[in-house]
């Protein structure tokens, strides 16, 4: 079960290139996942990342959701949601497997 921790926009000054709006969550072992939408695509679209620790530094693992690093061109964050849980879980679930073997 995740947990949103944080929202923010960024990239909204005359300076920025890009424009977004990020959803952080934090899971029941202290992972976090991060979704992130453009707000500036034309039409705006998602990206995700995690699992992460808190100390995390670098470039943030990429999080496929429905197969693809850039996904749900257009939708709401109410449909995106549901699509972001859903890769969380399967993959989430890939690793418990793993960890059993």
């Amino acid at each position: 079960m995740l947990k949103e921790i944080s929202r923010e926009i960024f990239g909204h000054d005359e300076k920025a290139i890009n424009k977004h709006s990020v959803r952080i969550y934090i899971d029941e072992n202290g992972n976090l996942w991060q979704l992130d939408r453009t707000l500036d695509g034309c039409p705006p679209f998602y990206s995700a990342c995690g699992p992460y620790s808190p100390t995390f530094q670098g470039v943030l693992p990429a999080l496929r959701v429905d197969g693809l690093n850039y996904w749900g061109s257009g939708l709401s964050w109410k449909k995106a949601l549901p699509m972001f849980f859903e890769a969380v879980r399967h993959l989430r679930e890939a690793h418990q497997e793993r960890d059993a073997i």
